[in-house]
């Protein structure tokens, strides 16, 4: 039952944000026992797929395409969802000849910030870490609640990995991950 709430819930929040950025989604429901959404199909894979297979892009697609991931997110945040899993797998591509476009997908743990938390109408889950650890603001590694700024946060690092290849800090644990984007210097493209 629960799961089947939070199902709702990311295809009604996803359903209900217009920008040209965001995947969107035409219509969601329950068919023989089985949930499913539609969506717009986006073709092309995700930008952790195309840096796994090609490198990361030219720092002018690169940063063409965080662009256009942060106007999505930007709507998102216009209308009162906080992603909170912003990370190469969940930006999808479409490429036609030079033009590549990108889109904010996967709203599965996004919650809306215009939503009273305490009255159980919310697209987290509670009492666990949501996020990919790689890319989560210092804050969410320490127990704080994820807002606005921590999905800014995620998406500098998603600059960041759209620009070297891979997420900014890189541990063999996942102590030394969540103590590296705590206390860390931030890494630096060019030395000063």
């Amino acid at each position: 039952p629960a799961f089947r709430v939070r199902f709702t819930q990311e295809a009604q929040a996803q359903a209900s944000l217009d920008s040209p950025h965001v995947v969107q989604v035409f219509a969601h429901g329950e068919a023989d026992g089985s949930l499913y959404i539609a969506s717009q199909l986006i073709p092309d894979g995700d930008l952790g797929a195309m840096v796994r297979a090609s490198g990361p892009p030219p720092p002018g697609i690169a940063l063409d395409l965080i662009a256009q991931v942060a106007a999505g997110l930007a709507d998102a945040h216009a209308a009162g969802l906080v992603h909170r899993d912003i990370k190469p797998a969940n930006v999808l591509l479409r490429i036609r000849g030079q033009e590549v476009s990108a889109y904010l997908a996967d709203f599965g743990i996004a919650r809306r910030t215009d939503v009273d938390q305490t009255a159980g109408h919310t697209l987290s889950t509670e009492g666990f870490v949501v996020g990919t650890p790689s890319y989560m603001a210092p804050e969410l590694h320490t127990g704080g609640k994820h807002g606005t700024a921590s999905d800014v946060y995620s998406l500098g690092c998603l600059l960041w990995a759209a620009l070297v290849g891979r997420a900014p800090y890189a541990a063999t644990t996942d102590y030394q991950l969540v103590h590296a984007h705590v206390s860390a210097p931030v890494p630096q493209l060019f030395a000063a």
